[in-house]
Parts: structure tokens; sequence; C-alpha cells
């Protein structure tokens, strides 16, 4: 069984910034509802999977005063996207990320 799934995840996201003289600290989290936008499957007995998922998302990051800043992200799915109770009793979406950005 393999298969590859595809979702976009919409996270909205309250966060606390800390500043000081050398950067600004961040850390925050939110809901974050994921639409499913495709899919590969190669397995027989396939069901299909459901189109909307919401997870729970987290994240902590560091921001310098020149405006580049760097996060760590982690959401955990809540909803079970699979019909297929049978042979998948429970599957669930997972992402973590790292993302490096500049603010102007």
């Amino acid at each position: 069984f393999r298969t590859d799934l595809t979702y976009l995840e919409l996270p909205l996201n309250l966060l606390y910034k800390k500043s000081t003289v050398k950067g600004s600290l961040f850390i925050g989290g939110g809901p974050a509802p994921s639409f499913y936008i495709g899919e590969s499957v190669f397995y027989s007995g396939y069901e299909g999977f459901k189109k909307f998922d919401v997870g729970i998302t987290v994240l902590a990051g560091y921001e310098l005063p020149i405006g580049f800043s760097i996060n760590l992200h982690y959401t955990h799915g809540l909803l079970n996207i699979t019909y297929d109770r049978t042979n998948f009793p429970v599957i669930k979406n997972r992402c973590a990320g790292l993302s490096v950005g500049y603010l102007f």
C-alpha cells in the first residue's frame, strides 16, 4: 500500500512576540483547516479519504532586527481522514516544517 496525499493547509495562528535589542522571539498556535487537493494511490481496496481536515498548529521562532526570521511549526490533525475503517481504523494528518523568511 502506498498513497501520497496533498492537502492545502491554511493555519490561523495567534502570535506572542517578545522583543529585545538583539531580536524577537515569538510563539503561537491556532486552528489549521486543511482541504484535499490531490492524491496518488496504489492499493486495490482503496476507499478514499475525506476532503476536509482540521488540526492544531504550534510554532516558535526568532526574528532578527534586520528582518530575517526562522521558525519551526507542527500541525497535528484532529480528524480521522479515512473512509476505510476496516483496513485502516485511524489515519490522521501530521505536518512539521521549518520556515525562513524576510520581513520588509
